[in-house]
């Protein structure tokens, strides 16, 4: 692809072009001229000219010379093919008296290059310099010469091309926080239509780089982007558009962990017939990944308790794997009413009932709510609680036909005894079914649950650290090596293996 490199200014002086030889003579005549450099373009340019921006400017700048007596020195841009002579340049085109640059527009530029024969799409491979005279009162010419350091640059004469256009949003330098809460929710980048001249079909692509401590961002940062991805409608359309959840996984595969911050800076590159223009700005915008997937826990409180409503001997109810804002616990209760609770040993934040809607209570402030009924007491219940939907249920469970085990234990190379034998969990005294220990897990290995020291009845998930396992299911990758709190329910398969 073609990419415009020029520098761009305002301004524009009077071209004059010469189609046949001007021999410069450079044989010193009267009074002295220093010497001069050229400072821009840089040798070897390429500069291809956009048809979609004629008015552009392309500048071309010197070290002014000095004359001898202080007499004013008119420069020329002059200009020949590589290989020939730039004393009979082809091409001379004035800039003015004591200056150091000349501005021309894109347009004159391509003039000037058919008026060499060069087709629309032709490269013209030029070497150039700038002539400075000294010019008598009498407007004679008293010395001239050329900058000591001839460069070359190729010119490709309008073909393809695109018009100019701005980029519309996130704003230049926003902040855009990523919401675990709304995965869903869309982020759109938006940028103005281009036109396409002597050409059809436009396509967009988005491009971001991180950027550094510097607030200075430019085209050459963008050489090798970070991120590069086509616009809707497979690059036709002038948006962008990624889900939270979406834009949260590349920000993850680019190496940031939960709520770090990505400094970026990006632009857009429109193509169309072998063309491409960047977006007239590069904007600069902050993304913060999701929060940390750490959602509360959830407790049983309340007189269905062993101890009644001590709210540091509590019922720590089961995430649902499938929806983490989901909880349940199935098991026994001796007594009617109850509330649910965040952390063990505080009343806030808690939930209970105002009249039939749950109200949640955020803090010690906040009026106490009633409490939550199980229509039923002494018996096994199901009791599920969304906290995000604030959806409650309450039902009998029958337990009459679920299996009494004498001993429940984990196994597996993860575990102290590796899959020789079970680790032996502790029996609730109050529910049999529930089953608990703390005990130390190696990482990058596995697990299972047992009963009865034997593989007869086992259960297995392929979930961490929450899940519902199943009787001979898969083994329970242990993500990191570390203390652990296991809790099991043989009613429902239900665990939960909290690290410490």
């Amino acid at each position: 692809m073609k990419k415009l490199n020029a520098i761009l200014l305002v301004g524009l002086f009077s071209l004059v072009f010469f189609a046949c030889e001007e021999r410069l003579d450079l044989d010193p005549q009267g009074e002295a001229l220093s010497d001069f450099v050229l400072t821009a373009p840089s040798n070897n340019t390429l500069l291809t000219l956009n048809s979609g921006t004629p008015d552009a400017n392309v500048t071309i700048q010197w070290e002014g010379a000095t004359s001898g007596v202080g007499s004013p020195v008119e420069y020329a841009w002059v200009a020949t093919t590589q290989g020939g002579d730039i004393n009979n340049p082809a091409v001379v085109v004035n800039a003015g008296t004591n200056v150091s640059s000349l501005t021309l527009t894109q347009q004159a530029i391509d003039e000037v290059l058919a008026g060499l024969n060069l087709n629309q799409g032709d490269t013209a491979k030029l070497q150039w310099s700038v002539r400075a005279r000294v010019i008598g009162a009498d407007s004679e010419i008293l010395n001239e010469g050329l900058a000591v350091d001839p460069r070359n640059i190729n010119i490709v004469r309008f073909a393809a091309g695109i018009s100019s256009f701005a980029l519309q949003s996130p704003a230049n330098w926003g902040t855009l926080e990523l919401q675990r809460s709304t995965p869903d929710a869309d982020v759109e980048i938006a940028w103005n239509q281009a036109t396409a001249v002597n050409a059809t079909g436009i396509t967009y692509t988005w491009e971001a780089i991180q950027r550094t401590s510097s607030d200075v961002v430019t085209a050459e940062d963008f050489a090798t982007p970070l991120l590069s991805v086509a616009s809707d409608n497979d690059g036709a359309d002038t948006t962008l558009t990624f889900t939270m959840g979406a834009l949260d996984g590349i920000l993850e595969g680019l190496g940031l962990a939960p709520n770090d911050r990505a400094d970026l800076a990006w632009r857009v590159v429109a193509t169309a017939g072998g063309f491409e223009l960047n977006s007239t700005e590069i904007y600069k915008i902050q993304l913060r990944r999701f929060e940390p997937d750490v959602l509360p826990a959830l407790f049983i409180v309340g007189d269905v308790n062993p101890i009644d409503w001590n709210n540091s001997e509590v019922t720590a109810m089961f995430r649902n794997p499938a929806n983490p804002d989901e909880f349940r616990y199935t098991g026994f209760f001796d007594g009617n009413i109850f509330k649910f609770l965040e952390k063990r040993g505080q009343w806030t934040p808690q939930w209970g009932l105002n009249g039939t809607d749950v109200f949640y209570r955020e803090n010690d402030g906040m009026p106490d709510p009633g409490v939550f009924e199980l229509g039923g007491g002494n018996g096994y219940f199901t009791i599920t609680f969304n906290v995000k939907t604030l959806q409650y249920s309450v039902t009998s469970f029958d337990e009459a036909s679920a299996a009494d085990y004498a001993t429940v234990g984990i196994i597996g190379d993860a575990t102290p005894n590796d899959w020789g034998a079970s680790t032996a969990m502790t029996q609730s005294s109050f529910d049999s079914h529930q089953w608990e220990i703390t005990v130390d897990l190696i990482g990058g290995r596995a697990m299972k649950f047992r009963a009865n020291d034997s593989w007869d009845v086992n259960w297995g998930d392929n979930n961490f650290p929450y899940g519902a396992a199943n009787f001979n299911g898969d083994n329970i990758a242990i993500e990191e090596s570390g203390t652990y709190t296991i809790r099991f329910n043989d009613l429902t398969g239900n665990y939960a293996i909290i690290k410490q």
